[in-house]
């Protein structure tokens, strides 16, 4: 089996920035379920280290299917993150600030779902 690591350590910006989100939206709104969005992608990241180990190639939906889950629960929980700040002006910079943390969602499980079905492109 090859070690795939050096090719997924290429999210680990993303990971830091949806790390930085979760915490500053954590302090803002003192709501768990409002910022885990961050959280909940370094979790879909770190299933997926672990998933790869067991995984052989192609895609097995036993594996497939909790990258789905993660990945949408973060997107409901940055959902609701942005219903908490409604307003005008700088407080649409947060809706950016949700823009990357989709952006690197999508990435994130992007590379996670290649490692976890050994296909790379």
């Amino acid at each position: 089996m090859q070690n795939y690591f050096p090719a997924i350590d290429e999210v680990g910006p993303f990971l830091a920035y949806s790390v930085a989100v979760s915490t500053f939206f954590y302090v803002k709104t003192k709501s768990v379920l409002r910022s885990a969005h961050g959280i909940l992608i370094v979790i879909l990241y770190l299933y997926a280290c672990i998933a790869m180990r067991y995984s052989e190639f192609g895609s097995a939906p036993k594996y497939d299917i909790p990258l789905l889950i993660l990945l949408g629960i973060s997107f409901l929980s940055a959902i609701l993150s942005c219903t908490s700040f409604k307003g005008k002006g700088w407080q649409n910079m947060f809706l950016l600030l949700h823009l990357g943390t989709v952006f690197s969602g999508l990435f994130v499980w992007f590379i996670s779902a290649m490692a976890v079905s050994h296909d790379w492109l």
